[in-house]
C-alpha cells in the first residue's frame, strides 16, 4: 500500500501539483475559498492541483485511519503538515458553507496523528 501511494506521488499530475504548491500557490489565497476560486476557478490548473491534493491526502487518511496502512510506515515517508496547514483555513470554510463536517476529515485526522507520531519519534539523525 505504501509503495502504491508513493507511485501516485510520482505521476505527472502529482508532480505538477507539487510544483504548483511549492512555487506558484500564494499561501494567502488558501485562507479564503472565494479568493482561491477567483484566482483558480473550477477547471483551472490550480483548481485541479488543489483537488489532486485533497483526493490524495483524504485517501491516505482513510487507509491510515482504518488501519489498512501502518501509520509508522506512512509518517516515516510522508509529511502531511505543510499541506494541511496550507489548506486548513479553506477546508474549514468549505465545511461551514457546505454544512458538511466530514469534508476532508480523514486528511485532518492524518495531520493530528502525524503530530502525535512525530512527538514520539524524533528524527533519526541528529543535527550537528
Amino acid at each position: 500500500m505504501l509503495l502504491r501511494l508513493h507511485e501516485l506521488t510520482t505521476t505527472d499530475a502529482m508532480a505538477k501539483a507539487l510544483n504548483w504548491f511549492r512555487f506558484e500557490l500564494d499561501p494567502k489565497l488558501a485562507t479564503s475559498a472565494a479568493e482561491f476560486q477567483k484566482t483558480y476557478p473550477p477547471g483551472s490548473d490550480g483548481s485541479k492541483h488543489y483537488s489532486s491534493f485533497l483526493t490524495f491526502w483524504e485517501m491516505a487518511g482513510v487507509l491510515v485511519n482504518n488501519g489498512l496502512l501502518h501509520e509508522g510506515l506512512f509518517f516515516d515517508r510522508f509529511l502531511v503538515a505543510p499541506y494541511w496547514e496550507a489548506f486548513q483555513p479553506m477546508i474549514y470554510e468549505m465545511r461551514k458553507e457546505a454544512k458538511e463536517p466530514r469534508l476532508s476529515e480523514n486528511f485532518e485526522l492524518l495531520y493530528v496523528k502525524e503530530k502525535a507520531w512525530h512527538a514520539k519519534h524524533p528524527p533519526k539523525k541528529k543535527e550537528k
